[in-house]
Order: structure tokens, then sequence, then C-alpha cells
């Protein structure tokens, strides 16, 4: 989602200086000059608009990403995490319920229990990742 946000405001940038550009006392000359010329001056009045419909959408589609994030993750009972060892109930105990935590669960052959995890700011930026695993170790003594 970050990524997302980012490439928001990168276009941001780039509709607005567009719509700068469109706006600048050179465009108005050649405006002129393509009214001169060709009698139509509705060709950078519709660059205009186009800009301005497409800054609108873009805050709005930024907008609905920043309410998916901002939106509550569900309640998980803590009897979801009766089956884990119980270092990882209390280290997803303590994180489930912070706003901009996410995690994702799976279990592997060698190394047991894993946490995914992340966390992001209110911005959406990831503030910090990484991987908790039941026995980090596991796979050196399958190796040799």
């Amino acid at each position: 989602m970050s990524q997302l946000l980012s490439l928001h405001r990168r276009l941001q940038q780039h509709l607005e200086d567009a719509r700068s550009d469109v706006l600048s006392p050179g465009a108005k000359e050649l405006a002129g000059a393509v009214r001169s010329a060709m009698g139509n001056d509705a060709l950078f009045e519709e660059i205009l608009e186009i800009l301005e419909k497409g800054l609108r959408r873009l805050k709005a589609s930024e907008e609905r990403v920043r309410n998916a994030l901002s939106d509550d993750p569900p309640e998980v009972p803590a009897h979801e995490f009766a089956h884990l060892p119980p270092h990882f109930q209390e280290f997803l105990a303590a994180r489930v319920d912070q706003q901009g935590f996410t995690f994702d669960l799976v279990q592997d052959e060698v190394r047991g229990w894993i946490i995914r995890w992340k966390e992001y700011t209110p911005e959406g930026t990831v503030r910090g990742y990484g991987q908790y695993c039941e026995r980090p170790y596991a796979w050196l003594a399958d190796s040799g």
C-alpha cells in the first residue's frame, strides 16, 4: 500500500507540473498563436480540463487507499493463537491491536511456525518488518 501511495504522490506531482506548464505565460502565448493560425482556442482548455479531471480522480483514489489503510483490523481473538508456542502468543497478543500491524502466519516443515510481520506508519510507509521463526536454526541441523 505504501508503494501505491508513493505512486499517487509522484503522479500527482507530474499532473500538477503539467497543469502549471499549461497555465504558464509561454503556453498562453502558444495558445494565442494556435488560435490565430487555426481559429481554435479550445485545445488548451481541453488539456487543462483533462489534467484537472485526472487530479480529482487521483485524489479520490488516494483517499480510498488511505481509508483502507486506516480501517481498523478485524479483532483476532486470543484463542485463535492457542495452537502457537507461548512466545508466539505473547508476540502477537502485544501487537495485533496496534494500528498498522499486519502479519502472515505459515508453518514450515523444518523451522516450524513462522510469523512474517510488517508495521506501517499512519502515512502508509513501512516502519518495520521481519519474520519470527519457532526454530530459526533448525535448517542447520538438516544441512549436515
